[in-house]
């Protein structure tokens, strides 16, 4: 369902030029869950930006089910993020003014009770249901990034994009969002996971590893 095809970003111009990413290809098939691992420097946040939207690549395409998005204008990205894509950042980005079931709210832009009706659902979804009410301030670190992942998929996405979603968490915390992860991938959603930690990435089916912006090689987990 997504095709990286000679993908290449660049920092800078003449001498000070620094090549984030040179020329990466690989596709990720529909109801795949591929972690993304390298050194830091490596690239992995600036290709999970490209995939998303947030950053434009320099040269290559990034197709979601055959379409090229890689073109899109701001406001067709964020079309685009409402209904196919979703990303869950590291720091949560949540509104501390807002509830758990207004933030979750916030990407279908509408009050409407049937909107209000599915938020609620996926706050259940993640366990946070009698929390919905709370502002981010009253939840823990892994109750906040459960409030993001309602958020990420009360747009019903084909697509979930995760920059390191645990890495502000404890161990067993962070096991809890896994498996959630891994539940949300049994149910056919895509999820490209970046991570810097081995274990993590072993719960994802495969893993792409980077080098210096290349790719160096994409291998198959055992374990999951």
């Amino acid at each position: 369902m997504l095709e990286i095809k000679n993908v290449s970003k660049i920092y800078g111009k003449g001498e000070s030029q620094v090549a984030a990413l040179s020329d990466v290809s690989f596709t990720v098939d529909k109801g795949s869950f591929l972690a993304v691992m390298g050194p830091s420097g490596s690239g992995k946040s600036t290709l999970l930006n490209i995939i998303g939207g947030l950053d434009q690549l320099t040269s290559g395409e990034v197709k979601l089910n055959s379409e090229r998005i890689d073109n899109l204008t701001e406001n067709e990205m964020v079309t685009l993020r409402r209904g196919k894509v979703a990303y869950v950042f590291q720091q949560y980005h949540l509104l501390p003014s807002l509830t758990a079931l207004e933030n979750v709210l916030l990407p279908l832009a509408f009050n409407r009770r049937a909107d209000i009706a599915r938020a609620k659902e996926m706050l259940r979804r993640v366990g946070l249901e009698k929390r919905a009410n709370h502002k981010p301030a009253q939840l823990s670190g892994g109750e906040q990034q459960r409030v993001a992942i309602a958020r990420a998929l009360v747009s019903d996405p084909e697509l979930i994009l995760a920059d390191e979603p645990t890495g502000n968490m404890d161990q067993k915390t962070g096991q809890e969002i896994l498996k959630l992860f891994e539940e949300l991938n049994a149910e056919g959603r895509s999820i490209v996971m970046v991570t810097h930690a081995p274990e993590i990435a072993q719960h994802a089916r495969e893993t792409l590893f980077l080098k210096d912006g290349q790719l160096v090689e994409i291998v198959k987990n055992s374990s999951a």
